[in-house]
């Protein structure tokens, strides 16, 4: 199992497999370390998880944009998150999530981001 393979599989079962109790602020930094990966793996296999809830790609757009209206400033982790999936995703005219797996993605980490705040 390489690198991205083992991010992707921590963020999507603390997202989608009950049971599986990760605080929210688990996942910008592991939202950070699959950007990364991804970015030292030229030889990306984007259908990873293509038959799941969410496939990567579902993962890194639904957290872009998450993210963008969930961090606490230029020095927090979830920023730093942002700026990470942004090095890799290219959002262009689009202005949110459109596929039903990265609207998952969006919707879970809202879920436990607003969780986190109460």
């Amino acid at each position: 199992m390489n690198n991205i393979e083992k991010h992707y599989g921590k963020i999507y079962n603390g997202l989608f497999l009950r049971g599986c109790n990760l605080d929210y602020m688990n996942f910008a930094p592991m939202f950070t370390a699959l950007a990364c990966a991804i970015n030292a793996e030229p030889e990306t296999d984007w259908s990873l998880g293509e038959f799941k809830e969410a496939a990567l790609d579902d993962l890194i757009i639904g957290a872009f944009w998450h993210f963008t209206e969930w961090h606490r400033g230029q020095n927090s982790s979830e920023y730093t998150a942002l700026c990470c999936l942004g090095a890799i995703y290219s959002p262009g005219c689009e202005t949110g999530p459109d596929s039903p797996g990265s609207i998952a993605v969006y919707q879970q980490l809202e879920r436990l981001a607003e969780k986190e705040a109460a």
